[in-house]
């Protein structure tokens, strides 16, 4: 399992860096992405909304880079979503 909370915003190649994680996991290992909603309202914690990534954003480029998609969860935290993801 690779957990990442309040990072995915911050990468800048993320193919290169998440192939990586995908190499280092087991085959069906497990990511978890938790990061900030684009919709959160102004005064949410977290970076300014222009460093925000929407949620469906972050599964198609950990798609792409050789992930597939089990499930987001939008309704856990009010200012951030949860998207778990597999190690083809």
């Amino acid at each position: 399992l690779a957990f990442m909370c309040d990072v995915f915003h911050h990468v800048e190649d993320v193919a290169g860096f998440f192939g990586h994680v995908r190499e280092s996991l087991k085959p069906g290992g497990r990511l978890v992405i938790v990061d900030f909603k684009k919709d959160a309202p102004e005064d949410a914690p977290g970076p300014p909304a222009s460093m925000r990534i929407e949620d469906a954003e972050v599964v198609k480029q950990l798609t792409e880079a050789g992930f597939v998609h089990e499930k987001t969860d939008r309704a856990l935290l009010p200012y951030q979503y949860v998207v778990f993801m597999r190690a083809r």
